[in-house]
């Protein structure tokens, strides 16, 4: 591991980055779960449409944009790793 870590802390802050926007989307998708079970549990009983709809949108929405900061994170994942492996093999 160490091997790998010292051709990787070259890529320090595209690392952080990954990870922190990674975290962001896992922290949206969480939200999905809190919504439906406000919505299943206040909501429904009111018995009204447009907030149901209302929470419905904010759903995919989050779905949405929890798609999107996935692809973001996960693109100087596959960079990084292409750098790191294409140093690995120059030393080697």
């Amino acid at each position: 591991m160490k091997f790998i870590f010292k051709y990787a802390k070259n890529f320090k802050w595209k690392i952080v980055y990954g990870l922190t926007v990674k975290v962001l989307a896992t922290f949206v998708e969480l939200l999905l779960p809190v919504i439906l079970t406000y919505v299943l549990e206040s909501v429904i009983k009111t018995e009204n449409v447009y907030e149901i709809v209302f929470w419905g949108v904010g759903m995919i929405v989050c779905s949405f944009l929890a798609w999107i900061l996935n692809v973001v994170a996960n693109r100087p994942a596959a960079k990084v790793s292409t750098l790191v492996s294409e140093q690995m093999r120059a030393d080697l």
